[in-house]
């Protein structure tokens, strides 16, 4: 079953198999590579574009692909 009501517009792929994905109904929904919900859904005030997984600048070794970056229109 689908977690977007309307067309997805834009979407990305992380380095641990997250994917975040966009709609026309102004949804942001992070999935897993396997399509399970990691129950993490925004709804945002306009059409999201160009969404994609970016690393935060910390002192953090780790540097997990953990923050998202949009482009709302």
């Amino acid at each position: 079953m689908g977690k977007h009501s309307k067309k997805i517009t834009t979407g990305d792929w992380n380095d641990e198999g997250l994917l975040i994905t966009g709609s026309e109904e102004r949804v942001l929904t992070v999935s897993s590579h396997n399509s399970d919900s990691k129950g993490e859904t925004v709804t945002v005030k306009m059409e999201p574009r160009n969404v994609q997984w970016a690393r935060s600048k910390t002192d953090d070794r780790e540097n997990a692909q953990r923050t998202v970056t949009a482009t709302l229109s």
